[in-house]
């Protein structure tokens, strides 16, 4: 209690005027922060170890919580006061609370940062830090991140050919970089109105260049594709993820992805990282300004470098249109280039035969007679030559076009990969399903919204049907081991059983986990397990549903009927949550993070 109250003493308003609440988070943040300084020097002295600096980072994040905490607290019970001073103090109070609360981000950010440098297994302490980086509003650094994340898992499913990589069945991943082009596509709007507020240097650079192009609506459509198939599984979704696959091959094709590198990635989301190894090399990168100017080192060597980049601009075009120039109007160009030649050749040659007078039937007009047919029999050959030459190089062109476009269309429908298992629960799958709707209706595409219903509905009848398969499982298991205990002739090793404790989604696992919310065992919730036997959708996903079918066309009917669950939606508003420090103050942040990925209400 002492050490509570001088914690009460140091942080905040006397103990007296202090809530309760307000004492246990002082209290835990004292806790909180001995623990993050205990880790810290630790992996300072053991600096190779990254799981030291891990627990630090850990433990730096939960401080940033209670400080969030403490900021929910402030704006709570600023409003019941009636004093102009106690508002002012309470102002001063939140605003010293925002300050800690990003000075303990910065310290995860660092930690992270220092454990990632020592090239950790696996995804999560990346995903980490890019978390980190979007919630400091480092939004170029966090795409880079998570763009190496998606090439390594690309390099790493090539290698173990069949393996799904980490990254395709981690769902929270796919959310993370699905809320980071949200996050990107509210910046690019606010910079083009001209209302950005963002005042991190590089990603005003990245806005300045990649802003009114940069198609964030599409890499979130396929990160919510690619996370509702790791949590409800690939037989679930077989029809959506395809429909998705033959949707990106189309693109492909169309040319719809300008930007692409030859790793598979975007020009657009590494160009942070570029930028950062020209500023490493020494290189002259031009300084821009909030306002958008730039301040090149010399006239001089932007003189040269403007001539030298026009001429390098000049042979680079000549280059592309020779390559780039048709195969048949190459062919007809050399095609008449060798007639034109062959014709030369044979007047020069009748030309000089009539020079020397010879006549016809002597035998030096003969011999000049038959070099002549050899001569033409000469041009003729290396015509067909010509000829031949062209149809084998369209036959093979057209082989190698058909072995690319047969592989790329195996590469894009992964049709040798395994499949992805189960591994979230029904209303995390819902909560999934929800966004990846809302975000198809808002692309106009009606079918795949469907789709997505159709796939959550499988999976509802999938999970209950597997629950059903270890509850009888589970009871053939009592029933045999009370037989065994009463067979006199057997030996009893029960003793030896170990409970590994085993909770993963298998069919050998008993723990299933059908919900996170409600408790779908009791008495009271035996209809609504019916209805996933069924695959009967909630109410927000019916009315979505609805709203797709008839956005769709040819199912007005059942449409309408999907629409009725409307009714039993809320009617209130979401609630703002200004408590949070950065973008969550910002209420055009807040408003288009509502209308996205928000909660179905009626008023949405």
């Amino acid at each position: 209690h002492d050490s509570e109250q001088g914690s009460a003493d140091q942080h905040g308003p006397a103990a007296a005027e202090m809530s309760e609440e307000r004492r246990s988070v002082y209290a835990k943040l004292e806790i909180a922060k001995k623990a993050y300084g205990s880790y810290h020097i630790a992996a300072v002295m053991c600096k190779k170890d990254f799981t030291l600096w891990v627990r630090a980072a850990d433990a730096a994040l939960e401080i940033a919580d209670m400080y969030n905490s403490l900021l929910g607290i402030a704006s709570t019970t600023s409003g019941d006061t009636s004093s102009s001073a106690g508002d002012g103090a309470r102002n001063i109070e939140v605003i010293e609370f925002k300050e800690e609360r990003r000075k303990w981000m910065e310290e995860a950010k660092d930690d992270f940062t220092a454990a990632d440098n020592l090239q950790p297994p696996g995804i999560s302490i990346p995903a980490k830090l890019a978390s980190v980086q979007m919630e400091l509003g480092n939004l170029s650094e966090a795409l880079t991140i998570i763009t190496d994340l998606k090439n390594q898992s690309q390099h790493s499913s090539k290698r173990a050919a069949g393996e799904r990589s980490e990254l395709d069945r981690s769902y929270g991943a796919w959310l993370l970089y699905a809320d980071l082009m949200l996050r990107i596509g509210h910046e690019c709007g606010q910079w083009i109105d001209g209302n950005s507020r963002n005042n991190n240097y590089m990603f005003r650079r990245w806005l300045r260049k990649y802003s009114e192009t940069f198609d964030w609506k599409e890499r979130r459509l396929q990160a919510l594709c690619m996370a509702l198939e790791g949590a409800a599984g690939s037989t679930a979704c077989t029809m959506l993820v395809e429909w998705f696959h033959r949707r990106a091959l189309k693109r492909r094709h169309d040319g719809n992805e300008q930007d692409k590198d030859d790793s598979g990635g975007f020009d657009s989301d590494r160009w942070h990282f570029d930028m950062s190894k020209s500023y490493q090399k020494g290189g002259q990168v031009a300084q821009d300004d909030a306002d958008g100017k730039s301040t090149p080192a010399s006239a001089a060597e932007t003189e040269a470098s403007s001539s030298a980049g026009k001429s390098g601009a000049i042979i680079r075009k000549s280059e592309q249109q020779a390559l780039s120039e048709p195969p048949q109007a190459l062919f007809e160009k050399e095609r008449e280039s060798l007639l034109s030649k062959n014709k030369a050749e044979l007047l020069a040659f009748d030309k000089e035969t009539s020079k020397m007078n010879l006549e016809p039937t002597s035998r030096e007009g003969e011999d000049r007679e038959q070099l002549r047919a050899e001569l033409v029999k000469y041009q003729r050959s290396s015509v067909v030559a010509l000829v031949g030459d062209y149809h084998q190089k369209l036959a093979s062109a057209q082989h190698s076009s058909s072995d690319a476009t047969h592989s790329e269309k195996n590469r894009v429908t992964d049709s040798n990969t395994a499949p992805l298992p189960m591994s979230a629960s029904c209303a995390t799958v819902c909560d999934i399903a929800a966004l990846l709707m809302k975000q198809c209706i808002d692309l106009g595409l009606y079918h795949a919204s469907t789709l997505v219903g159709e796939a959550v509905s499988s999976y509802f009848r999938e999970r209950v049907n597997r629950r059903d398969r270890k509850l009888t499982n589970a009871t053939l298991d009592i029933t045999n081991q009370q037989f065994a205990l009463q067979n006199p002739f057997q030996m009893h090793s029960s003793y030896d059983d170990v409970d590994a404790g085993d909770e993963s989604d298998t069919e050998d696992s008993v723990i299933d986990y059908i919900s996170d919310d409600d408790d779908l065992e009791s008495p009271l919730e035996a209809d609504a397990l019916e209805d996933m036997r069924n695959g009967a959708l909630p109410n927000e996903l019916q009315a979505l549903c609805g709203i797709s079918m008839i956005g769709e066309g040819g199912k007005d009917y059942v449409g309408v009927r999907a629409l009725s669950a409307i009714a039993s939606l809320d009617t209130h508003e979401p609630v703002e949550n200004n408590s949070t420090g950065g973008n969550g103050s910002d209420r055009a942040w807040t408003l288009f993070s509502q209308s996205m990925a928000g909660a179905t209400t009626k008023p949405f």
